[in-house]
Parts: structure tokens; C-alpha cells; sequence
């Protein structure tokens, strides 16, 4: 695989199609939010089987409260919104300056993972694992990659160590699945350009109200430095 092929999907018209990086960011937060789950049979996997439960936040909570800012603590305690997540997604996008084809690629990633896995997204584990999936889609199809410690000090609520192990355990997951067919590119970008062109209940006027003001990441980000039934995912899934 090289570099290459991220210019490839950026420059194969596809980006040209009227799709931009904002309705990207809130089309595939709401396809992710649509999978995430709060259910008991789901939760009782995560707690129970070890494989599962590298995943599960609450193992990574104790001691750090003191980084993290009252918004995202509240956050942790409740079943996500849509804006949640597009919050998430939003704030490293804005802070990491990752390309947005990186946002894409890692609902593709996600979706493998479910897949492969069988383990539905979780009120408990979905942001371990969209920010393992970005962390992978920015290493493997940026041209300027960042590393695992750059994602740590961004969202410091993980260490550099316990977010190697996250990404370790997504890799062996999707048997370290990573390449990405043009084709297969091209069918996620315009399943969710529909999305934006239909509407979609996305609520974006909400979403980007709420980004401006109050973006957990980017203020987690500034208080590190200071203090040192829900759908299944898309059917695309090769």
C-alpha cells in the first residue's frame, strides 16, 4: 500500500462531487450513532470476556478525572447523542488536521470491526473505538501521518501504552483488514452524500451551534496542556 492512494481518493473526483468535509463529518456520525447500543446482552459480553473488554471505558477512567473537563465527564456517565459523536469526531478532526478522507475510512474500519468482532458499538465502548479507527485511517492513508502519542495528548483521557493496546486488539479484530478498494471507497462516499442530499434528520444547524461552543476535545486538549433498537452498521463492509 502507499501514500499515494489517499491523493488517489482525493483527487478521483469523487471530492469534487459536492460533498464536503462538514457534511462528511455529521452524515457519518449519525451512521455511527444509529449503531451504538446501551443494551444488558451487549454489556455483559464487554464486561465478561477479556477480549472485549480492552474496549470497555470504564476500565481506563480511575485516577484521571482530574484531566478532563465536567462537559465530557457527564458525557462518559450517559448513552450518546448524535451530537456526541459528531463532537468527537469534529473536535480531533479540527485539532488532529487529519485529511478528510480519514474520516470515512475509519466508518469503514468501524463497520469491519463490528463485523468481524460481533460485537455491536456500546454506550461503553464506541469512543475507544472511533478513536482507534482514526488513529489507524490517519497512520495508514495520511501522507504526514501523526502517532499514537499525538492522539494521547489530544484525548488524554488514554495513555500513549493503554491506546497501543486498544489499537492492537482492533487490528487482530479485523486481521489487519486495512487496504481500501477505490470501489469500495466510492460506494461509503455516496451512500452518504444521499444521506446529506436527503436531509437525514442530521439536525446539522444543532450540531454545529454546539460545536462552537463547547467542543469536549478541544478543551480536553487545552486542560492537558495546562495541566501537563439501533441499525446495523452499513452493508459495505469488504
Amino acid at each position: 500500500m502507499t501514500r499515494s492512494t489517499q491523493r488517489d481518493f482525493s483527487t478521483s473526483g469523487i471530492s469534487n462531487s459536492g460533498l464536503n468535509v462538514e457534511d462528511m463529518i455529521v452524515a457519518v456520525s449519525r451512521l455511527i450513532h444509529d449503531q451504538i447500543r446501551d443494551d444488558d446482552e451487549t454489556k455483559t459480553r464487554i464486561l465478561t470476556d477479556k477480549h472485549f473488554s480492552i474496549f470497555n471505558e470504564e476500565n481506563y477512567f480511575a485516577g484521571k478525572e482530574y484531566k478532563l473537563p465536567r462537559l465530557f465527564l457527564s458525557m462518559l456517565k450517559r448513552q450518546a447523542t448524535a451530537n456526541d459523536v459528531y463532537l468527537f469526531i469534529k473536535g480531533f478532526y479540527v485539532t488532529a488536521k487529519f485529511s478528510p478522507v480519514c474520516v470515512l475510512i475509519s466508518l469503514i474500519y468501524i463497520n469491519r470491526f463490528v463485523v468481524t468482532s460481533k460485537l455491536p458499538l456500546h454506550r461503553l465502548t464506541w469512543r475507544p473505538i472511533v478513536i482507534t479507527s482514526i488513529l489507524i485511517a490517519q497512520k495508514m492513508w495520511d501522507d504526514i501521518n501523526l502517532q499514537t502519542s499525538d492522539f494521547a495528548e489530544i484525548y488524554p483521557f488514554f495513555t500513549v501504552k493503554e491506546l497501543i493496546r486498544i489499537e492492537a486488539k482492533f487490528l487482530a479484530f479485523i486481521d489487519f483488514h486495512l487496504y481500501i478498494k477505490m470501489s469500495l471507497y466510492a460506494e461509503y462516499y455516496f451512500s452518504v452524500q444521499s444521506i446529506v442530499k436527503s436531509g437525514g434528520n442530521l439536525n446539522k444547524a444543532e450540531l454545529e451551534s454546539i460545536a462552537n461552543s463547547s467542543n469536549p476535545i478541544t478543551k480536553m486538549t487545552s486542560t492537558a496542556s495546562t495541566n501537563a433498537t439501533p441499525s446495523a452498521p452499513m452493508a459495505i463492509v469488504a
